[in-house]
């Protein structure tokens, strides 16, 4: 790689990401991070016992439900480092996560450093990504790494132990497949991804649907496009229908989630007041907040000052965007894409939120598409500020993330 300014500034961003995660990984007291203990504690009892848990709605069963392919992985590290692990709570015992926080459990380190390295993966993987939609615009794809490696939620997120960290990365790889030109190879490492996510956690099955209509929108041929698809999700049914033989054979019922949690069935069951209690709740976690049940975040005024502007600009550009026709360097055909995809995730996210009684909307659900999300909100600002004052505006944003990201941390320390 020649070294030129532009690739400087990329290792330079890299570093700071890596450096932002391994401080919360190695200074977020045990537990602190979001149902950390929950997804450790499906790991060991996998380790240890040889044996999946049921998930029922007690601490800390309620994330056995989940897709196995983090915790097999994550069964096989614990495994190497069982002696590390303590201070850490017997099994089979009731557990106070607030309790046990110090000193720092090595065990618990290594499975969040494995999320860092997870972490690390998907933003060079959305940089990738972002390289090839802004047609090799080096300084578009930049101002996108930038917001990631620094987005709050997403550091806390790339830090702690859970199946959020692999379901992102492969979330990424699936998207980025997705702009590459199409081959039999593509195709087939799409249904590979496919398959491994829908065994990782359940917020990749929209992805689903942004595969069938990217195929569309790129061939304009309906049968050309279900021959092309039809591969990939045999290849994804290959690998994943086992899961769900599994789950009827374990819940009486072929998609489990969060079984025995009290559920809306009707959408008619739903209020105004529920729907904006999840969609305020999935913006603020969004962006920035961080503890074991997001109890640490911001003044909400500080949400309106600072991302909800950031917010409305992006909007406003890609609503000018969508009017006019004018896609700067990304082409119609993506910008649909990436349209689509947002639309889709944000929906399928609030859709979970509102089926849940008690309505636990959070950002985190979807990150696997956060490439489109960061290419919108870029996109979007270039379009109303243009270009040099867009890059001026955007990384002072990004300066301010990672302030956020330090007050973030300062208050998990102080749990000590």
């Amino acid at each position: 790689m020649k070294l030129t300014f532009e690739n400087s500034l990329l290792l330079v961003i890299l570093f700071a990401a890596l450096i932002l995660r391994l401080l919360f990984a190695f200074n977020t007291p045990n537990w602190q991070a979001p149902d950390e203990y929950p997804h450790y504690f499906v790991i060991k009892h996998l380790a240890v016992t040889g044996e999946y848990p049921i998930s029922n709605p007690k601490f800390p069963y309620y994330e056995a439900y989940q897709p196995p392919l983090y915790y097999f992985i994550g069964a096989g590290i614990y495994l190497l480092v069982t002696d590390l692990d303590s201070p850490s709570p017997d099994l089979f015992q009731e557990f106070d996560p607030d309790t046990l926080t110090t000193p720092k459990n090595p065990a618990l380190i290594i499975l969040r450093l494995f999320s860092v390295l997870l972490g690390m993966l998907t933003i060079f993987i959305i940089y990738k990504t972002s390289f090839l939609v802004f047609n090799s615009e080096i300084k578009s794809a930049l101002l996108v790494l930038a917001i990631v490696s620094t987005l709050p939620t997403f550091i806390v997120n790339n830090a702690s132990v859970t199946n959020d960290a692999l379901a992102n990365f492969i979330g990424a790889l699936i998207i980025w497949q997705i702009y590459l030109p199409e081959t039999s190879k593509r195709n087939l490492l799409i249904g590979l991804f496919l398959g491994l996510g829908i065994l990782t956690k359940a917020n990749l099955y929209p992805l689903s649907l942004l595969i069938v209509f990217s195929f569309w929108i790129q061939k304009r041929n309906l049968m050309g496009s279900i021959k092309s698809v039809y591969p990939i999700f045999l290849i994804a049914s290959a690998l994943s229908l086992w899961f769900f033989i599994w789950n009827y054979t374990r819940y009486g019922s072929i998609i489990a989630i969060s079984p025995g949690v009290p559920k809306y069935f009707s959408i008619f069951e739903i209020t105004l007041s529920d729907i904006w209690h999840s969609f305020r709740n999935y913006n603020w976690s969004f962006w920035a907040a961080a503890g074991r049940i997001y109890q640490i975040n911001l003044s909400p005024v500080l949400y309106l000052i600072i991302f909800l502007p950031v917010s409305f600009i992006a909007f406003i550009g890609v609503i000018k965007t969508l009017l006019n026709r004018t896609y700067t360097s990304i082409s119609s055909n993506n910008i649909t894409i990436i349209f689509f995809a947002v639309i889709v995730m944000m929906l399928s996210s609030l859709y979970f939120s509102l089926m849940s009684v008690e309505h636990s909307s959070w950002g985190k659900y979807v990150y696997p598409a956060l490439t489109p999300f960061i290419i919108l909100l870029v996109n979007g600002v270039n379009q109303i500020m243009g270009r040099t004052k867009s890059i001026t505006f955007l990384s002072t944003f990004v300066v301010t993330q990672i302030g956020i990201s330090f007050y973030l941390l300062s208050q998990l320390i102080q749990f000590n």
